[in-house]
């Protein structure tokens, strides 16, 4: 595989300034090029649409589903909610929390199966199916598996990939399993999680030819198909990566990052991966540049890399990749939760 190009480019605005702020207060999107830098000005250009969710919630946990269908799903401490991407409408507030069959505890993290939404409820021991309009379709109890998980993606018709639950289980645990529709473990799938307890985000995704993860503090992409796995990709930063078997344990490879942090540049941690067409769309962290965003391109081999520039006040939660376009999530609990998105080709050519 050639390595790829990184591109570069000068502060490209969004053409949003929030209420009652300044200039230091306006969005940025930064596209990378070493070679020249072009400033461009989104509201002329048109390429940049914004969103603001109506009865966001205070509080935005987990990750964000756009499946494609005109819809964005996230959940907060109360419960999980989708909104219309036309004009940020709340379609649906998902069940309540309580006691009874039909209610949940405390919300583990939630998925997608089709048009179904899955809740984990940890502390109430079972997963809900709501319909889109917000009905119990079914309540299914965990009968204690050897390994819990913290979310599910579907795999085919029988079989699910879950992210191995960090909390009170052996630290042989692998990163991921392979679960049947009876949510019981079949055998693990990919590298044992890190021991040292770190946590990193969500890893993996379904696209047309299977499930994707990316290892720990890895560079390299795997699919899974049936119950094998393939290394399919390996992403190239200009900047370089930090490979796993350059180290005989996490720890070393952890000592590492810590000592080049400040001598040396570096791309590392793949995360939030999602995957549409030939492009691939993941968060990741520079030790240069701090939290990053980055499609890669299949065909061509080529990592195209993106900084959001926020005011102090707000977070990036999610980076999502969904049809022809790509979005950047945002939360902040003065401005509530925007959506920044523009189509995937306009946004490559920028940095050409």
């Amino acid at each position: 595989m050639k390595r790829s190009t990184v591109f570069w480019a000068a502060c490209l605005l969004l053409g949003a300034t929030l209420t009652g702020c300044g200039k230091k207060d306006e969005v940025k999107v930064i596209v990378c090029d070493t070679d020249h830098a072009v400033a461009i000005d989104p509201a002329a250009s048109g390429i940049f649409t914004q969103l603001t969710l109506e009865q966001a919630p205070l509080v935005v946990k987990n990750h964000v589903e756009i499946p494609g269908d005109g819809s964005l799903y996230l959940s907060d401490n109360v419960r999980p909610y989708r909104y219309s991407l036309a004009d940020g409408r709340q379609e649906m507030a998902y069940g309540q929390r309580g006691r009874a069959k039909n209610e949940y505890v405390k919300i583990w993290d939630y998925w997608l199966d089709g048009a179904d939404l899955c809740l984990y409820d940890i502390d109430g021991g079972k997963v809900l199916r709501y319909a889109p309009d917000g009905t119990v379709l079914a309540v299914k109890e965990i009968l204690g598996g050897s390994v819990g998980f913290q979310q599910l993606c579907r795999l085919d018709p029988e079989h699910w990939v879950g992210k191995s639950n960090y909390h009170g289980v052996p630290g042989e645990t692998p990163e991921l399993t392979l679960f049947d529709n009876e949510l019981q473990d079949l055998q693990p799938i990919g590298e044992e999680k890190l021991r040292s307890g770190m946590v990193t985000g969500y890893h993996f995704c379904a696209g047309a030819e299977g499930v994707f993860y990316c290892g720990p503090l890895s560079d390299r992409i795997w699919r899974v198909a049936g119950t094998e796995r393939h290394l399919q990709y390996r992403v190239r930063f200009s900047d370089g990566a930090l490979n796993p078997e350059n180290y005989p344990d996490e720890y070393q490879q952890l000592a590492d990052i810590s000592a080049k942090l400040e001598s040396q540049s570096f791309s590392f941690n793949i995360t939030g991966l999602s995957v549409s067409g030939p492009y691939l769309g993941f968060s990741y962290s520079s030790s240069r540049k701090g939290s990053m965003y980055a499609l890669y391109d299949t065909e061509k081999a080529g990592t195209y890399c993106f900084d959001i520039d926020l005011p102090e006040s707000w977070q990036l939660v999610s980076g999502k990749l969904s049809g022809d376009r790509i979005y950047f999530v945002a939360f902040s609990d003065e401005g509530g939760v925007s959506v920044w998105s523009a189509r995937t080709a306009d946004l490559i050519a920028l940095g050409a």
